[in-house]
Order: structure tokens, then C-alpha cells, then sequence
């Protein structure tokens, strides 16, 4: 069957590009045009690439303001209110018209530079490499995803996605219906778990970045315990870890009824700051400019897809030697090719355990975090330097601005050599 569909797509292909490059030649000498291709399985796929491509190009980076871009996605957009605003300046068709004419220019340089948006493309090599234990480290800086922001601009532009004022309207219709008034702050947590992808669930192959919402729930507890503060607990997929027992200024709006896209992107812009494991979803708060602490964190090695800004603590998951029941340090999760694994059951093949965070732990992070966002000082943590520059030693352009949560990495020092 797939080879049918291979050979049906390439005749295709064949036919439909020699009526189309000719007509697109003739229309580049009055208007240029540019092609381009966007991931969209999952909102981490495009929500941060396009938002720094898009200050990118607004900061003079690509000189693009007299071409037409048309773009393809690949999948179904995961939230159509953030797609729409991000692309509302360019051309989206569907991908049997746009793909064939992609891979017809991308395979020639000289074509590639005068038709392909010069948006960076995830490099064939790094998929291959990525899970070996030996990383590839000869990728150019210019060939790292366009997650990266390898210019700083989100540091230098505010976000470019913008609610209007019946959009906001709206949605502080949504607030007043929870009895929320103005002069209130709030968070958004949330959670990864097997449902939100079904490939998982059929497979049984959980993934390593799945974490325990329940958890969460302490430090949840504590921060609306304080006047004024609620939390919004975020999520699509999965129908089968509803909170119990919660306060009245807590909001289990993964099973609301009303959950939408734009709610989605409003609770999230306008939140004090956000918790969620190293997922996805943490790419709200990336593109709103907002803080997010990040716990249960096991992507050291795709470091280099995630940026410090406004990202200033985390939590890693430990690693445990079923063996030996003791824990192992994270130069031998390195040495041992153990955070090139992406299943739980690969690691326990491998004898070794994962640990998510404790609620202590989770609630000593969110003080933490609470503090900083109030203008506190930051905890001196050049002490982790080392860790840092060991991480960079051996995955591709990581950051050393990132921190890990002061109270965790005093308690588990010695595991961070």
C-alpha cells in the first residue's frame, strides 16, 4: 500500500510540477515568491518557530517585506487560534499543491536560496544522530530548528500574537463566570501523560517526559492559599486524571466544557507564571513571554530546541540503578547513552528507573519560582556551573544560562557531577 501511494504521489508530482514551475518562473519576475514547509503535529512543532521567525523578520534578519510566502503543514493544527494569528501575513495551502513545489527547489542550492523561506528546517542528520550516545556536534549554528532563538529577538520583541479587544472581552467573560474579578493573579500548570498521544497509547511505549499531575498539587495549594491567587490546570487530549477534592480557587479547565483555543492562548498570556513538564505545552508561555519553570525534565540532549529566556528554573527527573537501587549520577546518564532514551520501557530494558519529582520538591521550586517573579533576587547557583558546562561538553549548543531549582540541586548535588 505505501508503495502504491509512493508511486501514485511521485507520478503526480511529475506531471503537476511541469505545468506549475513554469508559471511560477514567469510569476517571479513580477512579484517575488518563496515556499516553505511548517511541522504542525504538535503546538511545540510551530507555536515558538514561527514566533521567532516572525521577529526575525520584523528585526531585518530576512529581508522578505516585497515577497509573497506560501507555506504547507503536515497535520492538523493542535490549535487553530494561535496558527491563524501566527500565519495571518502569509499564504497556507494544502500540501499536495505546495509540497511537490518545496521538494522541487529545496533540492537544488542555487533554487533553494531564491524560493525556499529561509526558515530553519530540523536537519535530516540530527534525527539520525540525536539518539546515538556519541551526539553529532559538527551542525552548523544556521542549521539548528527554528525553535532556537539563535538571535535573541524574543528577548528584543514583544510577543506578535495579540488578542483584540472582543477577544479579550470574551474571554474575561470566561473569568467573571468563575466569579475571578480584576486584580488577580494566576497560574497555569499542567501535566504529560500517554493519552496525549495515541501512537503511545496503542504502542504501550510511554514516554520518559510523562509526569504525575497530582503531584503538583501541594504547591498548587500553596499558592492559592494566598489572597488574590488561582491556578488554571491546562490540557487537551486525555480524559482520565480529573482533580478531586480541590479548592474553589483552583480550575480543572482541561475537562471544562468551555476549554478552547483562544482560552487557551489568553489564560496563558496573561498568567504570572507557568508549570509543565518538558512538553509542548510549555511553548505557550515561551511565545506570550511568560516565566515557566519546567519540572520533570529529562531533555538534556534537545537542549538546544529550548531557550533561557524567561525560562529561569527547572526540575530534572533522577535515574535510578534497579540493580543496585541506588541513584546514578547524570555524567553516567551521559556516559551511558541514558538521556538518549524516549520510552520508559527502553530505560527499565536497560535496568535503571525514572523518578518524577515529589510534591515537596515541586513546592520548594514554585516558592522559588514565586520569589523571582516578585522581583526577588535570584539563589546563587554558580555552583552549578560545572553541571552546566558538562551539559554543553556533550549536546549541541546548549545554553549555560539555564538553572536548576536551588533547594533540588543542594539536596542531589553529588548526582550533578
Amino acid at each position: 500500500m505505501l508503495f502504491i501511494k509512493r508511486f501514485f504521489f511521485s507520478t503526480y508530482s511529475s506531471i503537476y510540477l511541469s505545468l506549475i514551475i513554469p508559471i511560477i518562473f514567469i510569476f517571479h519576475f513580477f512579484k517575488k515568491i518563496r515556499f516553505g514547509y511548517i511541522r504542525t503535529k504538535g503546538i511545540g512543532d510551530y507555536a515558538t518557530p514561527m514566533e521567532i521567525f516572525n521577529c526575525e523578520c520584523k528585526g531585518g534578519i530576512h529581508d522578505l517585506s516585497d515577497t509573497v510566502l506560501v507555506w504547507y503543514k503536515d497535520f492538523d493544527v493542535p490549535n487553530n487560534f494561535i496558527f491563524k494569528k501566527l500565519f495571518k501575513d502569509y499564504i497556507v495551502m494544502h500540501k499536495y499543491l505546495i509540497r511537490p513545489i518545496f521538494n522541487f527547489f529545496n533540492r537544488n542550492d542555487y533554487l533553494k536560496k531564491k524560493f525556499i523561506i529561509p526558515f530553519r528546517y530540523v536537519d535530516k542528520n540530527y534525527f539520525k544522530e540525536k539518539d546515538k550516545i556519541v551526539n553529532l556536534k559538527n551542525l552548523s549554528l544556521n542549521m539548528i530548528w527554528q525553535s532556537r532563538d539563535i538571535y535573541n529577538v524574543l528577548e528584543k520583541f514583544p510577543p506578535q500574537i495579540k488578542l483584540t479587544d472582543r477577544e479579550v472581552s470574551k474571554c474575561l467573560e470566561y473569568l467573571k463566570s468563575k466569579n475571578i474579578k480584576d486584580k488577580v493573579s494566576f497560574i497555569c500548570f499542567s501535566s504529560r501523560v500517554s493519552d496525549f498521544r495515541l501512537s503511545e497509547t496503542r504502542s504501550g511505549q510511554a514516554s520518559l517526559r510523562n509526569g504525575n499531575i497530582h503531584n503538583q498539587i501541594k504547591a498548587i495549594n500553596y499558592w492559592t492559599n494566598k489572597k488574590n491567587n488561582y491556578a488554571f490546570r491546562m490540557g487537551r487530549g486525555d480524559k482520565k486524571d480529573p482533580l478531586k477534592n480541590i479548592s474553589n480557587k483552583i480550575f480543572d479547565y482541561k475537562f471544562d466544557i468551555e476549554n478552547s483555543d483562544i482560552l487557551d492562548a489568553f489564560l496563558f498570556s496573561n498568567c504570572k507564571f507557568s508549570i509543565s513538564g518538558g512538553n509542548g505545552i510549555n511553548n505557550f508561555p515561551t511565545i506570550f513571554r511568560k516565566p515557566k519553570l519546567v519540572i520533570d525534565f529529562v531533555n538534556f540532549r534537545d537542549l538546544n530546541t529550548e531557550n533561557p529566556h524567561k525560562f529561569p528554573l527547572m526540575l530534572p527527573k533522577l535515574y535510578l540503578n534497579k540493580e543496585s537501587n541506588k541513584l546514578i549520577t547524570f555524567s553516567e546518564c551521559i556516559k551511558k547513552g541514558i538521556f538518549q532514551m524516549n520510552t520508559v520501557s527502553q530505560l527499565n530494558e536497560a535496568g535503571y528507573q525514572l523518578l518524577d519529582n515529589s510534591e515537596d520538591e515541586i513546592l520548594e521550586v514554585v516558592k522559588e519560582m514565586e520569589a523571582l517573579t516578585n522581583g526577588g533576587k535570584k539563589s546563587d547557583n554558580s555552583n552549578q556551573d560545572y553541571f552546566w558546562d558538562m551539559i554543553t561538553d556533550n549536546y549541541i549548543y546548549t545554553s549555560k544560562n539555564f538553572r536548576i531549582g536551588y533547594d533540588f540541586f543542594k539536596k542531589y548535588e553529588g548526582l550533578f557531577r
